[in-house]
């Protein structure tokens, strides 16, 4: 997730990542990742299968990879979600 701000920092706006979350086969059923990690409640706990899911219509990619305790949550590139920002070229354009 990244978020911009326009107007002088008046207007926050959340643009995707251009990925989103994939959970790995390793994944343990923790609810690390569930529980109030994903600002977009993109991601539940399937108890029947004991493992995260991921709503893709609402992962917006990025927040929860760094929080799984065993690394079990990788990216994806979802090209529906958009192209990448490019974070340098962003600023580069700011500074000018």
């Amino acid at each position: 997730m990244r978020v911009w701000s326009l107007f002088g920092g008046a207007i926050p706006i959340i643009a995707p990542s251009g990925y989103v979350s994939r959970i790995g086969d390793d994944c343990d059923g923790c609810g690390v990742c569930a529980d109030k990690t994903c600002p977009f409640s993109a991601i539940t706990m399937d108890r029947g299968e004991r493992r995260a899911v991921v709503d893709l219509a609402r992962c917006m990619g990025g927040v929860c990879e760094d929080r799984c305790p065993i690394g079990a949550i990788s990216l994806r590139r979802e090209p529906s979600k958009g192209e990448p920002l490019d974070v340098e070229e962003l600023k580069r354009q700011g500074a000018a």
